[in-house]
């Protein structure tokens, strides 16, 4: 890539997000599980309720001051803004949804799934602006706790994938 400095924006964000994105679906009984309409033997992941969770686990970690606080509201909208939207997409892949896909034409499913992806790396890219924005305005300690919070969740992320956990 020819800017650094943007992928490595890409990948941290990335990493950070995608562990707001996921939770281990056998811990029905956490706040983010709800239970689905169409299965209800089976948690439904909420993102919006997640990530507000783990947003608030962040900020009491950094310990952010009062000059940190404006740049922390914007970076947490853009968060919700971003699981919103991520809410909304998980509702166009619901099993009607699914079904009425399943009769279009291969060509057609691709374009739809490519089109999905551009429209994920697009939301994926102006949330990283945001997180950079933020992660400037914290100090070296607060980067490192940031860095470990992120590294943690891509973890579990990964831990859940390799044990068939994932929505």
């Amino acid at each position: 890539m020819k800017h650094p400095i943007r992928a490595t924006c890409l990948a941290v964000a990335g990493i950070f997000i995608a562990g707001f994105g996921y939770v281990n679906a056998a811990d029905t009984g956490q706040p983010g599980m709800l239970r689905s309409a169409h299965a209800p033997h089976h948690a439904r992941y909420d993102p919006v309720v997640m990530t507000q969770e783990r947003l608030d686990k962040l900020s009491a970690k950094l310990k952010l001051n009062p000059s940190q606080q404006d740049a922390w509201k914007t970076f947490s909208a853009a968060m919700i803004g971003h699981a919103q939207e991520r809410a909304q997409e998980m509702e166009k892949l619901a099993p009607g949804a699914r079904a009425i896909q399943e009769d279009l034409a291969t060509p057609d499913k691709m374009a739809q799934m490519a089109a999905r992806m551009r429209s994920g790396a697009d939301r994926m890219s102006k949330l990283a602006g945001e997180m950079k924005i933020f992660y400037d305005q914290l100090g070296p300690e607060q980067k490192t706790i940031f860095d470990l919070y992120a590294k943690n969740a891509w973890h579990n992320r990964m831990h859940d994938r390799m044990h068939g956990r994932m929505h």
